[in-house]
């Protein structure tokens, strides 16, 4: 159904996607997981036309959409809900689900309506409540429904679990099984939640640094030693600690590079705190244009040496540092040198 081959997508001069294949059945689920910066969320805004492959083709229904715009690639029947959920704060929850039915026919707008309360019923209690009043679980959902307003074949799902308590991750993730079970709806899952998404999915994709490191389905990739390793907090590690196999691009033994491991708060803003005594962070750029403030707390004794230049809006925590909330936010690695 969905086919990319050889993918390459850039920013500027940085290649984010490198040589990219992966392909998606009629029907299935398919989990793409990865640490954060390895490119998930550049992927799906490549597939739907927001960002440009340079090189490469993909192909949707037998058709070459590399280089269609957006809304005719929802038009083919392509939808996505993206990271970080992006309604529209101000407007009513159903005045939210009406702007995804607008390529939809406006005959079914009803029916189309009336399936998505059934799926997620929180939403018609709420459909009168302004979008950015409700919780985060609630908005995920609706931005799903959103997503689902456009009679979409395929839906793209970009972090669903991203901020939300457990209980709630459990009812999303229920519910894009019913999407799948229910409607034969066929889903791109993309998720941090490695162990979620590779229990849903049929097959799944590691990506690491823009390249595709491993495939198979849900299960092998779930007792694979070196998934485990680097996504499942287990699994095979070498004397250092460090994963090995998939994870192997997370040290530079001749280099001295390691991957830090580093927290953002979905509170007030994005903030990032590293927990890394002494290290020296570099290749902060691509988290830098992001997040728009970075936060260094020094909880071991000397804290960072250096930062990365121009990468904007930094300060040093004057303190210890801000405890994290626990659920409160989601994992980051970046490249440093120890």
């Amino acid at each position: 159904m969905l086919s990319i081959e050889g993918v390459h997508t850039f920013y500027g001069a940085i290649e984010a996607l490198k040589g990219v294949d992966l392909h998606v059945g009629q029907g299935e689920i398919v989990a793409l997981i990865g640490a954060n910066g390895a490119g998930k969320s550049t992927l799906l805004m490549t597939i739907c036309g927001v960002n440009r492959a340079r090189r490469g083709r993909i192909t949707f229904d037998g058709a070459d959409i590399t280089g269609e715009r957006t809304d005719q690639i929802v038009r083919r029947g392509v939808a996505c809900s993206p990271e970080g959920r992006r309604i529209f704060a101000r407007m009513s929850v159903v005045e939210n689900l009406r702007m995804g039915a607008l390529t939809a026919d406006p005959a079914r707008y009803d029916d189309n309506l009336a399936a998505v309360y059934e799926l997620f019923p929180r939403l018609k209690e709420r459909e009168a409540q302004r979008g950015g009043t409700l919780s985060g679980g609630e908005q995920q959902m609706l931005a799903i429904g959103r997503a689902l307003m456009s009679e979409p074949t395929m839906l793209l799902l970009d972090e669903p679990s991203l901020g939300l308590a457990p209980l709630v991750v459990k009812q999303i993730f229920e519910a894009i099984h019913r999407i799948n079970g229910q409607r034969g709806m066929t889903v791109l899952l993309v998720e941090q939640n490695a162990h979620h998404a590779l229990r849903l999915a049929h097959r799944g994709y590691v990506l690491v640094t823009g390249q595709i490191t491993m495939t198979g389905t849900g299960r092998e990739l779930l007792e694979n030693p070196e998934v485990k390793a680097a996504y499942l907090e287990g699994g095979t590690r070498d004397e250092r600690g460090d994963p090995v196999g998939v994870g192997a691009g997370l040290r530079d033994p001749g280099g001295g590079v390691r991957r830090l491991q580093l927290a953002r708060r979905s509170v007030r803003g994005a903030w990032l705190e590293a927990v890394a005594g002494g290290a020296r962070l570099r290749d902060l750029d691509r988290v830098g244009r992001s997040i728009p403030a970075v936060r260094v707390a020094r909880r071991l004794a000397a804290g960072p040496r250096r930062l990365c230049p121009g990468l904007g809006d930094v300060r040093r925590d004057r303190g210890a540092g801000l405890p994290l909330e626990p659920g409160r936010h989601d994992g980051v690695s970046v490249p440093v040198v120890v």
